[in-house]
């Protein structure tokens, strides 16, 4: 059983023990370095921390689920022998069995009290009474009207108890989960776009409104909802995959909402299990790491595997062996991530070895945001064209042949000059124009550059010594802001509702002032680093007409896209609201 409808199940070890070593099927064979798992997509199983451990010692572990069904595909029968709950019944009628498990039933549910229009809820039965289903229904109370993408309880009550389980009632998602997403993509050569040198997937081919800033958007819903999750309940996720995660479309807009909070751990030191799925677990798991198991990098790991199969044909290399490969897998040589679009440096980010080097949440949501506005934007509105295949390849034999003194994937330190010292700091890209993009700086030149302990860490490229500023025990994330108290004569304050003039759009945009800076600029919640000329408050109807600060420019349409990114489910027309009757 799976999606909203899912009870979260460990696989327990001692049904599955073998003596090879993990493998791919459910059927006895050896262990294998299996590149069928880095090509093809399946469905992994979890595991609790006991069973990461026998995979560790070398038991033969199916990795993969016994069948390949898809999820929550409705299936004959209505469920016609099987009665809601009294108090239910007025409100709801059972229209079609979505699946069962081994522990539980999940039904599709036409609303009886909304009477203007179809309305559906997925009502979930769970045959069990066990501490980890409480967890979940808990975490599902928690979440109630919190965020459209993560999944929740609703209606009054929500749940009802009886003598051998427990009824849900939450929101029915009308389009599968996101690995059957995925596979309609996987089973469409267009789209998977096998002939491609950078092997990036378009799936378009499978619908035209799926561009790829559609897909950035779907994904900023994943994160969105993973982040309220945590800001919420204080939990980690902890197995998020794409089976794990929901979409529900009304025609061509949807949106995904993150579900299956049964495994959802606090966020507090040693409070966190150390189980999961084995190919989405990041390295700090393998190595059982309980001082690293709460925190939220964790989760940021397993959605830079999940942004990974949504842009590119191919599966992390790491999917054919985990438990041996993931804590040496080296995201900067990975010869999937060629380098040449924005997604693939928020991709190496994420899946940065060391924890304490993939951005927060915020972070990834504010370059999401940024690379749809970049990618859904007309041409003409671009900041940058991208280099063609040919221009790409051109640029690689000339970057070969040129003397660099650094290549991807070198450790060096980088000058920082915020905090006066040497920071360290990985070679992520060698531009042809002589500069490096590092993971601590869009933009070093060999001269702010050395290796590792060349000379004293204080002392400026080519200068004297300096008094240095508390510097990080960590390389800080690229464009951190510093926040300072707000002097009496900025005009606008944290937390305001203002309106930012976008110059991609030529359109005042609304927003909100979420930070302010040293240098007399704005972070709002849609745009870093603004100008103070470009923000303004709302001006009143009768003002509507104010001219732009930008003059000579047609206003142009905002992409869907954008709009999209800036609504919830509903606004966006993507789902229903939930009848007040329930």
């Amino acid at each position: 059983m799976r999606g909203p409808a899912c009870t979260v199940l460990w696989l327990l070890a001692s049904s599955v023990l073998g003596t090879n070593g993990a493998r791919l099927s459910a059927q006895p064979s050896k262990a294998l370095n299996n590149l069928n798992a880095v090509e093809e997509l399946h469905r992994y199983r979890a595991f609790n921390e006991s069973g990461i451990r026998l995979l560790l010692a070398g038991e033969d572990l199916p990795l993969v689920e016994p069948t390949e069904p898809s999820s929550l595909a409705e299936v004959d029968g209505t469920g016609q022998d099987v009665q809601l709950p009294r108090a239910w019944r007025s409100k709801l009628e059972i229209t079609k069995w979505l699946g069962a498990g081994t522990f539980g039933k999940v039904f599709k549910c036409k609303v009886l009290c909304e009477r203007h229009r179809d309305v559906y809820v997925s009502v979930k039965y769970i045959q069990e009474k066990s501490k980890l289903v409480r967890t979940e229904i808990g975490v599902l109370e928690q979440m109630k009207d919190y965020s459209d993408f993560c999944i929740s309880a609703i209606g009054s009550p929500s749940y009802i108890e009886d003598s051998h389980g427990f009824w849900i009632m939450m929101p029915y998602m009308n389009h599968g989960d996101l690995h059957d997403f995925i596979s309609k993509c996987h089973k469409n050569p267009q789209c998977r776009n096998t002939r491609s040198q950078e092997g990036r997937q378009d799936f378009t081919h499978v619908d035209p409104a799926f561009t790829d800033a559609y897909i950035l958007v779907l994904f900023h819903d994943i994160v969105a909802g993973t982040e309220a999750l945590h800001r919420k309940t204080g939990r980690i996720h902890t197995d998020l995959k794409p089976a794990n995660i929901m979409v529900n479309c009304q025609n061509n807009m949807c949106f995904a909402a993150v579900i299956d909070l049964g495994l959802a751990c606090m966020m507090q030191p040693y409070g966190c299990h150390g189980g999961g799925t084995p190919v989405y677990m990041p390295p700090e798991v393998w190595t059982q790491d309980a001082g690293s198991l709460h925190l939220p990098a964790r989760d940021v790991w397993a959605l830079g595997v999940i942004l990974y199969q949504l842009v590119y044909n191919r599966n992390p290399p790491f999917f054919s062996n985990p438990q041996r490969m993931v804590h040496s897998y080296d995201v900067s040589k990975d010869p999937t991530i060629r380098g040449t679009k924005e997604v693939d440096y928020l991709i190496m980010k994420m899946l940065a070895k060391d924890y304490r080097r993939r951005p927060s949440l915020a972070t990834i949501r504010e370059e999401l945001e940024g690379l749809v506005e970049a990618t859904a934007a007309p041409a003409r509105r671009r900041h940058h064209v991208l280099p063609s295949l040919a221009e790409v390849s051109e640029r690689e034999e000339r970057l070969q042949s040129s003397i660099q003194k650094y290549k991807r994937g070198d450790r060096v330190q980088w000058w920082s000059t915020r905090y006066q010292t040497w920071l360290d700091a990985r070679v992520l890209f060698a531009r042809d124009d002589g500069t490096y993009l590092l993971d601590t700086t869009r933009s070093a030149t060999e001269e702010e550059m050395r290796l590792p302990q060349e000379g004293d860490s204080h002392t400026p490229p080519g200068g004297a010594p300096v008094a240095p500023t508390v510097a990080p025990t960590v390389a800080p994330p690229v464009a951190v802001a510093r926040w300072v108290k707000v002097p009496a004569h900025h005009k606008f304050k944290v937390g305001d509702s203002v309106q930012y003039f976008s110059g991609t759009y030529q359109e005042w945009l609304p927003a909100k002032v979420v930070g302010i800076k040293d240098n007399g600029r704005y972070d709002l919640n849609i745009r870093s680093d603004a100008e103070e000329s470009k923000i303004r408050f709302p001006p009143d109807d009768a003002q509507q007409a104010v001219a732009a600060p930008v003059q000579g420019h047609k206003a142009v349409d905002i992409p869907v896209e954008v709009h999209m990114l800036r609504s919830n489910a509903v606004q966006r027309g993507a789902a229903l609201k939930t009848p007040s009757c329930l």
